[in-house]
């Protein structure tokens, strides 16, 4: 089993014919059942710390029914490469100590935004 790291998990929804709550809790299913921990960003994104390869989760996807419209991507994501202006608690997140040498929130880009 490979070390877990971070992945980040993005959908686009706008070839599917009716969009309901029930298809961003089927999304939420199929990533906590790959994940150690993860949050959803917003309604179409999510940060997961996971040791499944992204094949596996964007197979869970695409698997989910109803969801057949629905586009997706699912990569590696490097927290210390990352920059943006996402709400605190986010990054807090990002930056919770998981025992694999995560990175600090001290190490957080642009920390003016905090």
């Amino acid at each position: 089993m490979r070390n877990p790291r971070f992945v980040h998990v993005g959908l686009t929804y706008h070839n599917l014919p009716a969009f309901t709550v029930e298809h961003v809790q089927l999304v939420d299913a199929a990533i906590n059942s790959e994940a150690l921990d993860w949050i959803r960003y917003a309604w179409n994104c999510y940060l997961v710390w996971t040791a499944s390869d992204c094949e596996t989760i964007s197979r869970k996807i695409d698997r989910l029914p109803g969801m057949s419209g629905v586009g997706h991507l699912v990569c590696e994501f490097t927290p210390r490469g990352a920059f943006g202006s996402l709400p605190p608690w986010i990054w807090e997140w990002l930056a919770r100590d998981r025992g694999y040498g995560i990175w600090t929130l001290s190490d957080k880009p642009l920390d003016f935004l905090a």
